[in-house]
């Protein structure tokens, strides 16, 4: 879900639409926060709400008695606890068994809360003026305890305690209570409804903050085992790169040397054909470890941009001519679609030139035999627009992200098989060369109908 402490982009995915509101701005991330927080909370959840029914039925004993021993009966009062409080605690208890509770438990349990503490107000408005001075405190111990223990949200805790709050001044007010009792409960309840409501902010936001950054550690260990994977497998595909051609150049080396097939001048030929396998598998070394060092200089930023003004057409005949070979060799077709108007470009020249090979030797090493490549050249809005289209396999659309990382490789067969013949280095040293030069690369590719990529230019560098 999130990736180290400091990405940026995870990080905004935390932030809150609103800090007194505590809502993730993502509605992804708020979703899985509340399935993270159910799971850590509905077993203590259901043990503090069949903790909740037993302390209000005690109280409510306890009252029934205190109310005895003062002289008065309020069997009527009782019957609201039993027909009110304790049945919304029980039905929330037996909810939170549900399949709705996973989504709803914060509305279920907050309305419980909230309905219980009307319960008690209907109780001071039904009871004398001695039972509504002193009921304050059962109205601050319900949402209190209910938005502590029930670990309710912040924003449905000010709505309940507010909203009892103005409930009970205005059962005080039709009771007539005295002024100077009245003063104690306000200030009593309005401490209880501050301490309520500052100690719920305070735990949500710890409670999303640990949220937080547990994700993003763990998105951190889980991306740092998938490069550690893609380095070892990318390790593994240079030690048969590498391996395969030295093999065939030592071999070859030591045939000539020591004469392996008899004399030079008998078996000419046949010694010119290894020197010539020599020169392929060296050109072939030295074409990987200028892949691998091409890369680690664009990635350590010691690849510096040496712009100039150029022609984009003729960059692209320029590339086209050094690829020619690598075309006959599997009779490939090049297709171009590009304006007869010059293009003048503000780039690095060459850089420019070694991308569009490096997109045709893609192209041209996934294309079937007779097939056809497309280029494409072309100005929008967003600035100009380099395509190089394949008649290839094509990718994924859940991998087109992956071939753009260092070290990563698809899942495909073919194209594992086919990305085996190089670095893979490719592509991620284009997005980094055109990251430099403030443009993008895009692919756009399906699984059968080949693939398309495409250097976009800003605005600003075209002439």
């Amino acid at each position: 879900m999130t990736e180290g402490i400091t990405d940026d982009s995870n990080a905004q995915h935390h932030d809150f639409s609103r800090y007194w509101y505590l809502t993730y701005r993502d509605p992804t991330t708020e979703a899985f926060y509340s399935s993270y927080a159910y799971d850590k909370i509905i077993v203590p959840l259901r043990f503090t709400t069949f903790v909740a029914i037993f302390v209000y039925l005690t109280f409510g004993i306890l009252d029934y008695a205190l109310s005895v021993h003062a002289g008065r009966e309020y069997w009527d009062l009782w019957l609201i606890r039993l027909t009110t409080g304790f049945p919304i605690l029980l039905i929330s208890f037996f909810l939170s068994f549900s399949r709705y509770s996973r989504q709803h438990y914060q509305r279920i349990y907050s309305t419980a809360i909230w309905l219980t503490g009307c319960s008690l107000l209907w109780v001071s408005a039904v009871g004398d003026v001695y039972l509504t001075e002193r009921y304050y405190a059962g109205l601050f111990m319900v949402f209190f305890y209910g938005s502590m223990l029930f670990f309710i949200k912040f924003t449905y805790t000010v709505f309940m305690a507010i909203s009892l709050y103005a409930m009970y001044v205005i059962v005080a007010l039709y009771k007539g209570i005295e002024t100077i009792a009245m003063i104690n409960n306000l200030f009593f309840l309005t401490g209880g409804v501050l301490l309520a409501a500052i100690a719920v902010y305070i735990h949500e936001m710890y409670s999303r903050d640990n949220f937080k950054y547990s994700q993003i550690l763990l998105s951190a260990v889980s991306e740092a085992n998938a490069a550690n994977k893609a380095k070892t497998d990318f390790l593994a595909v240079m030690n048969h790169e590498l391996r395969s051609p030295l093999v065939s150049v030592i071999g070859g080396a030591q045939a000539l040397t020591g004469q392996l097939f008899g004399d030079w001048h008998e078996k000419r030929e046949l010694y010119v054909n290894y020197a010539d396998m020599i020169e392929r598998n060296g050109q072939h070394l030295l074409t990987i470890i200028n892949e691998i060092l091409d890369y680690s200089k664009a990635a350590s930023g010691q690849q510096k941009l040496r712009e100039a003004e150029f022609i984009v057409q003729e960059t692209i005949a320029e590339a086209v001519d050094i690829v020619t070979p690598q075309l006959e060799q599997k009779d490939l077709q090049i297709h171009t679609h590009i304006p007869i108007t010059p293009y003048t470009l503000f780039a690095d020249p060459q850089l420019t030139k070694q991308m569009i090979v490096n997109l045709l030797s893609n192209a041209i090493k996934f294309s079937p035999k007779q097939a056809t490549i497309k280029i494409t050249l072309k100005t929008s809005d967003d600035g100009l627009h380099i395509k190089v289209k394949d008649q290839g396999i094509g990718i994924n659309k859940e991998d087109l992200e992956r071939v753009l990382k260092p070290f990563e490789q698809v899942d495909e067969p073919y194209i594992r098989e086919q990305s085996s013949m190089g670095t893979g280095l490719g592509l991620p040293y284009v997005a980094l060369l055109m990251q430099m030069h403030n443009g993008a690369i895009t692919l756009d590719s399906e699984l059968q109908q080949g693939t398309t990529a495409t250097l976009i230019f800003p605005t600003e560098r075209l002439l």
